[in-house]
């Protein structure tokens, strides 16, 4: 099988890649198609998380969509500014945390 993919990397004039490095990719691919560390960690036969993480490389663009996926949380107003909460809100919130405190006391 070495020799044969050796074969094929050499056929089409791609230098420094090794039989090895597939497992990268194979990591990599899984881990950009959304599949959990355990998967890929299982798939590769590793003993532990460190050995994965090591093979399991996210691109830039991966990282970046993760961290956009907080913006979710929050809903921004369509002119992108956020906006402070109501004082009828905030007063609402109060007096049902007091009146559960109370509660709670008196139970």
């Amino acid at each position: 099988m070495r020799t044969a993919f050796e074969n094929a990397v050499k056929r089409a004039g791609i230098l420094h890649y090794r039989f090895h490095d597939l497992r990268h990719t194979a990591a990599f691919h899984m881990v950009m198609c959304g599949r959990s560390l355990q998967e890929v960690k299982e798939v590769l036969g590793h003993s532990d998380y460190q050995m994965t993480l090591r093979f399991a490389h996210l691109s830039p663009a991966h990282l970046q969509s993760a961290a956009a996926a907080l913006d979710q949380l929050t809903p921004m107003p369509s002119d992108g500014h956020t906006a402070p909460l109501d004082d009828e809100l905030v007063q609402e919130r109060t007096q049902n945390t007091n009146t559960k405190q109370s509660q709670t006391l008196t139970a």
